[in-house]
C-alpha cells in the first residue's frame, strides 16, 4: 500500500486547523454541553511496533512531495516528530452540532503565525482578528454542512485550537471550558489515555430525532452512553462498548448489534473482493464478537499486526 498524506494537510496546519489538547487538561476546556470525545495518542500510535516499519516508506513520500516538503519547512513542522495527540469534542445536538479540535505537540509558534499572514494576504477566504488579547484566524469552513465559516487559534508553543464556533475557540485558548455534564465527566476520567484513540458519548434525544424506525429509536432511548478504544501496538485491538438504562435493555441491544454483526460478516467478503485494499478491514469485521454483562454490551475485533504488514506491503 502507498502511504500519502492528503494535499490538504499542509494547508490545513497553515490555516492553523491541525486539532489537539493536553490528555490530563481537555476536559478543562471543553464546552459545557459537550456530548461526545475522541481523542487520538498520534505520538503513540507513530512509536507503535505495527507503525514503524512503514515510518521509512512514509518519510520517502513525504520527501517526494515538494509542496508539502516547502510546506511543513515554512511552518517549522515535523508530522512524524511534533504531534501529541488530536483531540475532538463535539457539543450541541441534533442539527446544530459544533466541532471543536485540540492539537498538542511541538510548535514554532513564530513560523505558524507567519505562515498564517503569508496565506490571509494572499487569500481573502482568511482574515485575521483580534478578539480581546486572542488573535483568531477565521476561514470559510471546509464543511459547509456544518458551519458557514471556521475559527482557529494558536494558544501556545504546544496547543493549537480550533472550530466551528468563535467564543468556543476564544475560552479554549484561555483554558475557560464549561463546567461539563457529570456523566460526560465521568466517562473522560477513566478513558485510557494510553490507548490509540479513546472515545466517550453520551447521546441527547435530539441526536435521535432522526432515526425514522419508531421502534428502533424506542431501543436507541434506552442507551446512556457509548465508550470505546483503539489500541495499536505490535497487533490492533478494538473495543466498544453501550451502557443501557437496565440489563432487559443491554439484552435488546445486544440482539440489535449481533445481527448488525452478522450482516456486516457477509458484506465483508464480497466488498474485499472488489477493493483489495480493504481486504485487512474486512478480516477485521471478521473477528467482531459480542459480549453481554449486566447493564453493558461489549463488541471487540483484533487484527495480528502480521496480517496488516503482511498485506499492506507496497508492491
Amino acid at each position: 500500500m502507498t502511504f500519502r498524506l492528503p494535499r490538504a494537510l499542509a494547508l490545513a496546519l497553515a490555516l492553523g486547523l491541525a486539532p489537539l489538547a493536553r490528555a490530563g487538561d481537555v476536559d478543562k476546556v471543553l464546552p459545557a454541553d459537550t456530548n461526545a470525545v475522541v481523542s487520538f495518542n498520534v505520538k503513540q500510535l507513530i512509536g507503535s511496533e505495527l507503525i514503524k516499519p512503514f515510518l521509512p516508506q512514509m518519510k520517502k513520500e513525504l520527501q517526494a512531495n515538494a509542496k508539502a516538503t516547502e510546506a511543513m519547512k515554512q511552518l517549522g513542522l515535523d508530522p512524524f516528530t511534533d504531534f501529541d495527540r488530536v483531540t475532538v469534542a463535539l457539543s450541541g445536538s441534533g442539527t446544530d452540532i459544533k466541532p471543536l479540535f485540540l492539537v498538542t505537540g511541538k510548535f514554532d509558534v513564530q513560523k505558524l503565525a507567519a505562515s498564517i499572514e503569508t496565506e490571509a494576504k494572499k487569500n481573502n477566504k482568511v482574515k485575521i482578528v483580534k478578539d480581546g488579547d486572542t488573535t483568531i484566524y477565521e476561514m470559510e469552513s471546509p464543511n459547509q454542512d456544518l458551519a458557514k465559516q471556521f475559527y482557529a487559534a494558536i494558544a501556545d508553543k504546544s496547543t493549537l485550537v480550533a472550530g466551528s464556533s468563535k467564543q468556543q475557540v476564544k475560552d479554549a485558548v484561555a483554558g475557560k471550558g464549561g463546567q461539563l455534564k457529570k456523566e460526560v465527566a465521568a466517562l473522560l476520567a477513566k478513558a485510557d489515555s494510553k490507548a490509540t484513540v479513546y472515545l466517550v458519548s453520551v447521546p441527547s434525544p435530539e441526536d435521535l430525532a432522526a432515526v425514522p424506525d419508531p421502534n428502533l429509536k424506542k431501543t436507541l432511548e434506552k442507551v446512556e452512553a457509548i465508550v470505546g478504544n483503539i489500541m495499536v501496538a505490535q497487533d490492533v485491538k478494538i473495543s466498544l462498548s453501550v451502557l443501557t438504562k437496565d440489563e432487559a435493555a443491554a439484552q435488546e441491544i445486544s440482539g440489535l448489534l449481533k445481527l448488525v454483526i452478522d450482516q456486516a460478516k457477509q458484506f465483508a467478503p464480497v466488498i474485499a473482493a472488489q477493493q483489495k485494499e480493504l481486504k485487512p478491514l474486512a478480516e477485521l469485521v471478521n473477528t467482531l464478537k459480542s459480549d453481554t454483562k449486566a447493564k453493558a454490551v461489549t463488541i471487540s475485533a483484533e487484527l495480528s499486526g502480521d496480517y496488516i504488514q503482511k498485506n499492506l506491503k507496497k508492491d
